[in-house]
Order: structure tokens, then C-alpha cells, then sequence
């Protein structure tokens, strides 16, 4: 045999080695990025299960604090019912015995009792409110604690006994008093803020027109507030009805 055949078979054997190696290289490089897109797979899926079945717990847990919460909300809005009807139940039973026994007292002071309307002609044996043959229907009428007091009844004649319960009033100190400050005096029997001030002995004033709260001038005088519109002084005439000088 020739040498060069002996030289090309060799080569030609060496050429089919290189090409098996690479094919097997080639192989087994796709085989491995098969494996790694199947263990990403893999891995994805167990996270996405993983992350569902969390969710689903968290779910779970959230729905279990939601009716818990709930449950101790309801237990609350009884409690405070409860609680509440109870006060209530206390509060009008105070209110009651305490009206009740004021209305006794006033009734042993007064020696009074309340025996229903006047009835005609029947005088102070019937009724305490009728006094000297003479019909009192508007006293009749009034709640009993607005009712006058009878004759002979608390010291300094014939009160009220809403005037008789009010303490005294301190005497007042006018601005011409010592230690007179001209603070703004409100009457008793009318609530909110003070209006009008104090004036001295035989002082008056006709209307608050032009002064501020204490009573003191105002620059400028009074200026009529906007949107106020005057009032016209005029006579109101009937439509059809005649004009000109009455005969």
C-alpha cells in the first residue's frame, strides 16, 4: 500500500472524529439549554404556586380578622345599648322621684293640692285657685310650677314661685358708683350675651343706634346695614277703588 493512501485514510479518519466530536458537542450544548429552560419552568411554576397558595392564606387570615373585627363590633353596640337603656332607666327614675318629691314639698308648704279645673261658682273649697268668687282660668291652665302661690303664701306678698326659688340679686353698681367698671348688664330672665350697659341713678337712654355694646358713641354714627331696604311710607291703595276728594 502506498504511503499516501495510508496518509489520506488517516486524515480522512481524523476528519469524521472532529465531526462526531462536534456533532456530540453541539448535542449535548442544546441537551443543557433544554435542561435549564425546563428547571426554569420548573421554578417558575413553583413559585406561582407558592405565591397563590400565600395569597390564599393571606386571604384567609384577612377574612378571619374581618369577622372577628365584626364580632366585637356587634358585642360593643350591644354593650353600649345596654348600657345606655340602663342609664336611661336610672336617669327617668332620678328625674321622677326627684319631680315627685318637689312636688310634695311645694305641696306641704303650700298647702295646696290639685284637684283638677274650676268648676263654676265653686269657690276656694274646690279649687286653691279660685279666690273671692272670681274665675282664674289662666292660672288653671298654667303647669303646676307656673301657677301663683296662694294668699298668705311666701313673705313679700304674691309671688311666683319661680321669683320666689331665685336667689337675690347683688345691688347693682352704677357708673357713677365706686369702683364702677360700665360692664354691659344683660336682664336675668334673658339668656345670651349682655346688651346694654349700666347706667347711673336717673340716667336713660332711647334706643342703641350709633353706640357699640358699652354705650359709647360711635364715629360716624349709625349707617344704615346693606341690603336692608327702607321702608316706604305710603298709603296702599285697592285696585278699583276710587280717586280724588271723597264727597
Amino acid at each position: 500500500m502506498p504511503e499516501q493512501t495510508v496518509l489520506r485514510r488517516i486524515k480522512e479518519a481524523e476528519e469524521e472524529a472532529d465531526e462526531i466530536i462536534a456533532d456530540a458537542e453541539a448535542d449535548a450544548d442544546e441537551r443543557v439549554q433544554q435542561a435549564r429552560e425546563e428547571a426554569e419552568e420548573i421554578r417558575e411554576q413553583a413559585r406561582k404556586e407558592a405565591q397563590a397558595e400565600a395569597e390564599a392564606r393571606i386571604e384567609e387570615a384577612r377574612e378571619e380578622i374581618q369577622a372577628e373585627r365584626e364580632r366585637i363590633i356587634e358585642d360593643g353596640q350591644a354593650e353600649r345599648e345596654r348600657l345606655e337603656s340602663a342609664a336611661e332607666e336610672q336617669i327617668d327614675g332620678v328625674i321622677e322621684f326627684t319631680i315627685e318629691q318637689f312636688t310634695e314639698a311645694v305641696d306641704a308648704q303650700t298647702g295646696r293640692r290639685d284637684v283638677g279645673p274650676a268648676r263654676h261658682g265653686a269657690g276656694d273649697r274646690e279649687h286653691p285657685r279660685r279666690q273671692r268668687g272670681r274665675r282664674r282660668r289662666d292660672d288653671v291652665d298654667r303647669p303646676l310650677e307656673r301657677r301663683r302661690a296662694p294668699r298668705g303664701g311666701p313673705p313679700g306678698g304674691q309671688r311666683t314661685r319661680r321669683t320666689a326659688r331665685r336667689p337675690p340679686e347683688p345691688p347693682a353698681r352704677h357708673r357713677g358708683a365706686p369702683g364702677a367698671d360700665g360692664a354691659v348688664r344683660r336682664p336675668r330672665d334673658r339668656p345670651g350675651p349682655p346688651v346694654g350697659v349700666r347706667l347711673a341713678v336717673g340716667t336713660r337712654r332711647r334706643g342703641r343706634r350709633g353706640r357699640d355694646p358699652r354705650g359709647a358713641r360711635v364715629r360716624g354714627g349709625y349707617r344704615r346695614p346693606r341690603g336692608v331696604q327702607r321702608e316706604r311710607q305710603r298709603r296702599r291703595v285697592r285696585p278699583g277703588a276710587r280717586r280724588g276728594r271723597p264727597r
